[in-house]
């Protein structure tokens, strides 16, 4: 039989000491109750009865909680569709829920683990083929797994790497879990204070930028060393008169939507580094000002100059995220075809 496994922090997973089920077609979830537990029923109409788990839906990140958000945004959704969800800290499989793993590349498996079919991992990391060559144990848990992948350019690449059970599952918007700035609490330019605001890792890509504008004497915030908070973000964000979305690395050609999302509900006038063939929703590409990295520091002066077209993208971004596909769309979609390919495989 198999083992069950159960995730320990911060990179490898254990033995959990338990005998995994083996899956059958006659197999319900109550067999997984302990004695005397006792648990909500509860999920949408259509959850099928003889499904192997309950429609209660585990979410666990590995991220910082600067990213929880994005979780978030997904675990209401997903509220919304009727199932009940609860937030974990210890990652785990061994119960008989459907457990959703975020920002987990800290998280690695034995080479001889089996993953029970409750197991999904939420794939946010861009240029995957390069990331996974420098992180074998994250290809290994993906290819264990079933994935939802938010990058269509990535999931073209799933087969090639070992991925084969996996499905597009894009990050939109829930307003429940990331409300939109009302658009009275925009500040005045003579109350902002800083110029320019970047907030994620500053590698020596994005820092070449950042140092340029404050080499022509602009006023830049961005964090150097510790990320920032959630709550020093957001202290922060209201002062900057316009924001930057820059890429991690060359290669990749997807768009850092988590940020953008951020910076689009706080109504922030943005710069973003876009391509012709940069992954991004059409409406969210009309709703930044989009240029290549050579031309970020350009672009960002000539901004900072025209007032009115900041005021017109501030009102443009919460339009954009508005016009996007609500994400309970989007996951009831995934949840339908997830119960799916496990019913297959029973």
């Amino acid at each position: 039989m198999e083992v069950a496994v159960r995730f320990t922090r911060p990179a490898t997973l254990s033995n959990g000491g338990k005998t995994a089920i083996q899956l059958s077609s006659s197999y319900s979830w109550q067999q997984c109750l302990g004695e005397g537990e006792v648990v909500s029923t509860t999920g949408p109409v259509d959850w099928p009865e003889d499904f192997p788990f309950r429609p209660h839906l585990r979410f666990c990140t590995l991220g910082n909680e600067n990213v929880t958000e994005v979780m978030e945004s997904f675990r209401i959704a997903c509220e919304q569709l009727g199932y009940s969800t609860s937030i974990e800290v210890t990652p785990s499989v061994g119960n008989a829920d459907i457990n959703l793993f975020f920002f987990a590349m800290g998280l690695g498996l034995p080479s001889d683990a089996v993953l029970p079919l409750n197991t999904i991992v939420v794939n946010f990391e861009p240029g995957l083929p390069e990331l996974l060559a420098e992180m074998p144990g994250y290809r290994h848990l993906l290819q264990c797994a079933w994935v939802w992948e938010y990058s269509l350019d990535n999931l073209k690449h799933h087969q090639a790497l070992g991925i084969l059970r996996s499905d597009y599952v894009p990050l939109t918007f829930e307003p429940k879990a990331t409300p939109i700035v009302p658009e009275d609490q925009v500040l005045s330019d003579d109350q902002q204070d800083i110029d320019v605001i970047f907030f994620g890792e500053t590698m020596p890509r994005r820092l070449s930028i950042l140092r340029e504008l404050e080499s022509h004497g602009l006023r830049v915030a961005y964090p150097i060393g510790t990320a920032w908070t959630p709550a020093q973000r957001d202290a922060l964000l209201p002062r900057a008169k316009v924001a930057l979305n820059m890429r991690k690395a060359d290669h990749t050609s997807t768009a850092e939507l988590p940020r953008l999302s951020i910076l689009l509900r706080n109504r922030k006038a943005v710069v973003s580094e876009l391509y012709p063939h940069s992954e991004i929703p059409l409406v969210l590409r009309d709703a930044v000002d989009g240029c290549s990295y050579n031309e970020l520091v350009e672009r960002v002066h000539a901004l900072l100059a025209d007032a009115p077209r900041r005021r017109m993208l501030e009102k443009a971004g919460p339009l954009a995220l508005l016009g996007l596909t609500p994400q309970k769309e989007i996951l009831a979609g995934a949840m339908h075809r997830y119960v799916a390919a496990v019913r297959q495989r029973l």
